[in-house]
Parts: C-alpha cells; structure tokens; sequence
C-alpha cells in the first residue's frame, strides 16, 4: 500500500512531513537551529553582506579644510625643533648616491653619461630640490581632514596620516586664536592636533567622537 506524503516542501517550517515509514516527522525548525546547521536565512546573508561592506567603505562624517593660521602655527612648530644639519646631510646623501650610479653607468659601454662636471651639478641640484624645495611646496599645501566610521585621515599634498580610533583614547577641544583646535590623544601618548573649520558643528563632533569611544580628556 502507497503511502501518500504531502506535496508542501519539507524546509518550509509550520508544518509535519509523514514519512514513508509511517513516522510524522516536524519541519519547523528555528533560525538557532539552522543557524547551527549551516543553512542561513536570506535575510542573515543581507545583513553579514551589508556589514561587510561598511567595514570596507566607512561613511563619511565629517570633512573640511584646516584653517591656514593653524596649518601656519604648527609649520614653524615643526621647523624650529628640526635639527639644522639634516638638510645639508640630505644633499650630500642624495649626491653621493647619484654620483654613485653615475659612476656604475661608466662601467656599461652602452651608456653613455655626461662628463663629471655635469653629472655632479645634477646629482646637487637633485638634492638641494629634495631638501629643499620639495618641503616648501608641501608647505604651501593645505591640510584636509576627513572622519569616518573607522578612522580619522589626514591628507596633505601626496601624503597621508591613517589613525583608527581604536588607537586614540581621548580628546580635547580647545581655541589657539580664536580657531577651535582638537587634539587626539593615541595610546601611545602622542597628540593629533588638527584646527577646526568654522562650518564644523562642535556639538555634533563631540557626540559623534563619544558615539566611537574617543572620550573626552579630563581637565
């Protein structure tokens, strides 16, 4: 005799399954239950999917340009506290270097180099503009600032500074002539100081900093 089984697919929950043995076996089963066996909903694969995806590209909160007298302030900061001879070293490195491969280039017969004199007078000029030159074109640059979920960014000609947050424990907000200036403590110890444009909403950049775990420092 036929056993007659339901003609409903047996994954969909809320209902029995009559096996061929006579057993009625019950197909609902829980979202833990499946979970455990492998089979995800549609629903979980969308949202695992979605948070993927907001870990490879964080939002975007905040972004604007640091204001120049700022920019200015730590530009000198910086100059006075650099040691005097690491200019004059960084030409007679990149000299010698390129009087180095100047010199190797003479041992191929298929170059042909310039004399000496020229070959000298380039490899100084190339290290006078990386010395040099270069840096002041870098301070003439303005420094941007973008906040995201995941990190703070400091972009500034053709560099970039990538701080997580989970690197930075606190932060403090501050004026240095009458501009608002942040300072981001790492755990390292080191400070982040970045000026503030006027079109930034302190309010919202407190609350948006708490929201990630970067405190305010106590005063």
């Amino acid at each position: 005799m036929m056993k007659v089984v339901t003609s409903r697919k047996p994954e969909q929950p809320g209902f029995t399954r009559r096996r061929q043995d006579g057993t009625v076996r019950s197909c609902q089963r829980s979202l833990n239950v499946r979970a455990e066996q492998g089979k995800r909903p549609v629903r979980f694969l969308l949202l695992r999917r979605q948070a993927v995806k907001m870990r490879l590209f964080p939002r975007k909160r905040f972004k604007w340009k640091e204001p120049r007298v700022i920019t200015q302030i730590r530009d000198s900061d910086k100059a006075k506290s650099a040691r005097w001879w690491r200019g004059p070293v960084t030409v007679c490195v990149i000299t010698a270097l390129m009087m180095l491969l100047w010199h190797l280039s003479r041992l191929n017969p298929d170059k042909n180099p310039p004399s000496a004199g020229v070959g000298l007078g380039l490899a100084f000029f190339l290290g006078v503009f990386v010395a040099y030159v270069a840096p002041w074109f870098v301070r003439l640059s303005p420094v941007f600032v973008i906040i995201t979920d995941a990190a703070v960014s400091v972009v500034r000609a053709n560099t970039a500074r990538y701080v997580k947050w989970a690197d930075i424990v606190s932060h403090e907000i501050s004026e240095t002539d009458s501009i608002p200036v942040i300072r981001l403590r790492k755990r390292t110890g080191d400070l982040i100081e970045l000026g503030i444009a006027p079109d930034v909403s302190l309010d919202d950049l407190t609350v948006f900093l708490t929201g990630v775990g970067v405190f305010e420092a106590d005063r």
